[in-house]
């Protein structure tokens, strides 16, 4: 086999963000839209955990409302995943965040945990509609939320063990004159 061209070491990530932001920006680069995020849901609203944004100003943090969504029509009523020309399209032409965004087109995969149950949403929108085409992507996307949710679920499961296991380690006693362990 022929060797990589660069001859530069690949990089590994440091994080969980690091990596998730770095896929979403392949996604972008892949398949176009003017913003992909990664969310959770809480409550009534879909939390941006993380977000490539070149239009909609949307950031990590922000909150959407779950009943106001795209995300909620594709989940619960099994609204396409893909909608090129999302204002043509009836599942969605109606949608209250339609008053807020300018939603053109839209991509949306739900994001399950470990025991199958709804995470969040990998979504796309873009103010213009797209190409038909996109609708083929359909595959590789549905991979990659699964790509993406075991990633997830994973990273939260670590969190959660290392709490745990922060909380039932036994406290150290330091001597207050020569931090000595008494433990």
């Amino acid at each position: 086999m022929p060797a990589d061209q660069t001859d530069t070491p690949l990089a590994s990530y440091s994080s969980c963000q690091e990596l998730l932001d770095a896929h979403l920006a392949e996604l972008q680069q892949r398949f176009g839209m003017a913003l992909w995020m990664i969310t959770r849901l809480r409550d009534d609203d879909l939390v941006i955990l993380r977000a490539r944004d070149d239009h909609y100003g949307l950031a990590q943090g922000h909150r959407l409302q779950w009943q106001k969504s795209y995300c909620v029509r594709m989940v619960e009523l099994g609204a396409p995943c893909i909608a090129t020309d999302a204002q043509h399209t009836p599942s969605y032409n109606d949608v209250p965040i339609n008053s807020d965004l300018t939603i053109g087109a839209y991509i949306g995969l739900p994001l399950v945990d470990r025991d199958n149950q709804l995470f969040g949403t990998l979504c796309a929108l873009d103010p213009n509609p797209q190409d038909p085409s996109l609708e083929q992507a359909l595959p590789a996307l549905q991979h990659e939320a699964r790509l993406i949710g075991f990633l997830l679920s994973n990273a939260l499961q670590e969190a959660q063990q290392q709490l745990t296991q922060k909380h039932n380690s036994p406290k150290k006693r330091l001597d207050k004159n020569t931090n000595a362990d008494f433990s």
